[in-house]
């Protein structure tokens, strides 16, 4: 396994933090990652969905398992950003701007373009801990698995990516009237 030596606790940090995952345990430059989230029983979600028997929903976990995978994308030593031209001579990993953190700086993660295959097995309750894997199958396509105590809970037969440009802000036009 060969990982990127700017891949380091400074970055998982800043990748759980910006993502949202509680942990981000591995990232393999462009071939796979491994994190971790939490379900605390706190969360309001868990009151409404379902009131008597609260699990997590399917589409938070797909969420998490797209996350980790633009994080993998990102990671790679060939990922450029089509907005990063102005960045030039400076690590995408690790460019700053507005105390933004380190991803956010260059318009935020890649978009989920798509999902196929995706099978549950079984549900995730509050008090969990699940344990998420993806794997490269392509440049931005990606094999995702959640597992909770070593059971599979769901896995993703493809995740698809897409890269997403940045917002530029503009001058309102004035229109003659």
């Amino acid at each position: 396994m060969t990982i990127d030596p700017r891949v380091d606790a400074r970055w998982l940090a800043a990748a759980a933090a910006t993502t949202g995952l509680d942990r981000v345990r591995a990232v393999e430059s462009g071939r796979s990652g491994a994190a971790v989230r939490h379900v605390p029983s706190t969360w309001p979600l868990l009151a409404t969905h379902f009131p008597r028997f609260p699990v997590l929903p399917g589409v938070l976990l797909l969420a998490d398992l797209a996350a980790l995978a633009a994080l993998v994308a990102m990671a790679d030593p060939g990922w450029l950003p089509p907005h990063s031209a102005p960045m030039l001579g400076r690590d995408p990993l690790y460019a700053k701007s507005d105390n933004k953190g380190p991803f956010l700086a260059l318009g935020g993660l890649p978009a989920l373009a798509g999902v196929t295959r995706v099978r549950w097995r079984r549900y995730v309750s509050p008090g969990d801990v699940v344990e998420l894997a993806v794997e490269a199958v392509r440049p931005l396509a990606y094999r995702g698995m959640a597992t909770v105590d070593g059971r599979s809970v769901g896995t993703v037969g493809e995740l698809r990516l897409r890269p997403v440009l940045a917002e530029v802000e503009r001058e309102p036009v004035a229109v003659a009237s």
